[in-house]
């Protein structure tokens, strides 16, 4: 997270995690990972070196959620300290794998245009904002 979205005290509005995630969320999907730890590997590196390791496995599949950049969003630049992303290179990747993908994005016509040229399928599901606002997000699957 970047330096001014402090994980405990500081935050979007002083909230700190509050601020983007709600603290009954985070238990219930903790615990699910413990229920799955046996199962399951976590590692801090880039997104596109780990994809292309697993590249050839058709097993593998693939949660991928970047920081929101694409299409000049700014949601992603102002949480995230790590939030360059090239798109292009991502989507490319994530094409060319054997196994299955989800991706989640806002939805700009940036991504759908991505989505589209790489031959995903593209659903839309609609979210609350921390603000109480509803809004649409794309799930980009890769079959």
């Amino acid at each position: 997270m970047t330096e001014g979205a402090g994980l405990l005290k500081r935050g979007e509005n002083g909230k700190g995690l509050a601020s983007r995630w709600y603290p009954e969320t985070l238990v219930d999907r903790i615990q699910a990972l413990r229920e799955i730890r046996h199962r399951a590997a976590f590692e801090q590196s880039d997104a596109l070196e780990v994809i292309s390791r697993f590249a050839t496995d058709p097993d593998a599949l693939y949660f991928i959620d970047p920081p929101y950049t694409a299409g000049g969003n700014h949601v992603g630049r102002r949480l995230y300290t790590h939030n360059e992303v090239d798109h292009q290179a991502l989507f490319e990747l994530v094409a060319s794998v054997a196994g299955r993908a989800l991706m989640t994005y806002h939805d700009v016509p940036e991504v759908r245009s991505l989505a589209e040229r790489h031959g995903f399928e593209v659903r839309e599901v609609s979210m609350m904002t921390t603000r109480h606002k509803m809004q649409n997000e794309l799930l980009i699957l890769k079959l």
